[in-house]
């Protein structure tokens, strides 16, 4: 029963925690609105930079909790430009690729593709619009232009991107994977 409540009482100090920390910086990115018709790289890479802080202090909090990640595979190059594929089946995906980021030195430069409803969520969906983020509908007549533009804004400016990609996103279905089989 002790150990439920300290458990909860974590939770709710680190959820607090985050949630405050991420109200006080989605406060200093709206701040940036204004500047970012003119310095629109340079937002960009600040708000960037603003995310890769609560990244990284998500990743202590995943880490402080036993969390261990074990990399296995090609060596990846730090500091360069990708485009990551990876499946969703939980909410650990994003630690995980968020992991594999940090040790690349490319938290701050990640760039999701994320489902247009998320943009409209107040606080979060500006922030990760201010981040340059490629919202899509999930519907390829619709999403291919703003795709296009996406990566002409990301060539325009010069960003340094890890443009990740949650292909299936989170609603694959054994009967979804049937059809297109």
């Amino acid at each position: 029963m002790l150990r439920q409540s300290l458990r909860h009482i974590k939770i709710s100090f680190y959820t607090a925690l985050l949630t405050s920390i991420a109200l006080s910086i989605n406060c200093i990115q709206i701040g940036t609105m204004p500047l970012s018709l003119f310095f629109e790289r340079q937002i960009q890479t600040f708000n960037g930079k603003l995310a890769g802080l609560i990244w990284t202090i998500m990743q202590m909090i995943f880490h402080s909790r036993g969390a261990r990640v074990t990399v296995s595979g090609d060596k990846l190059p730090k500091r360069e430009n990708a485009l990551v594929i990876s499946n969703h089946v939980s909410g650990s995906d994003i630690y995980l690729l968020h992991f594999l980021a940090k040790k690349q030195k490319m938290l701050s430069h990640c760039t999701y593709f994320a489902k247009e409803s998320l943009k409209w969520i107040p606080g979060f969906g500006w922030g990760l619009w201010l981040m340059g983020m490629i919202f899509i509908k999930r519907n390829w007549t619709n999403d291919q232009e703003l795709i296009e533009r996406a990566f002409a804004k990301i060539k325009r400016t010069q960003k340094q991107s890890w443009i990740i990609s949650f292909l299936e996103g989170s609603r694959l279905t054994p009967k979804k994977l049937q059809q297109v089989s």
